[in-house]
């Protein structure tokens, strides 16, 4: 199972109100726009290749950030599942970690 987990730039705000829940589901949170995780402003690919080199999950609230992260050669496969379970105003979802088409 995979315990690390990279909060995307959409989802800074929302995790403010459940850093507790994705601390129970997770021993590492890394954040874009706080070292070592991507700037404020980085691209899909760019969150995708973290991603991929830190073997961590994705929150997110971008839905279509799949389609740039699958560019990536050693991607073959990306498993999306909504994450909040909460009414928020904007639905969070987890990219799971794959590598060369393994879940992990």
């Amino acid at each position: 199972m995979v315990h690390k987990v990279l909060i995307d730039e959409q989802a800074l705000g929302w995790i403010k109100d459940n850093q507790s829940k994705v601390e129970e589901d997770y021993e590492i949170i890394y954040k874009v726009g706080t070292e070592p995780a991507p700037k404020q402003g980085s691209g899909d690919k760019t969150i995708g290749r973290f991603c991929e080199e830190k073997c961590c999950n994705l929150i997110t609230g971008d839905y279509t950030a799949y389609l740039d992260i699958l560019e990536n050669s050693r991607i073959h496969a990306i498993q999306i599942e909504k994450y909040s379970a909460d009414k928020a105003e904007r639905r969070m979802y987890l990219r799971h970690c794959s590598v060369l088409g393994r879940f992990t």
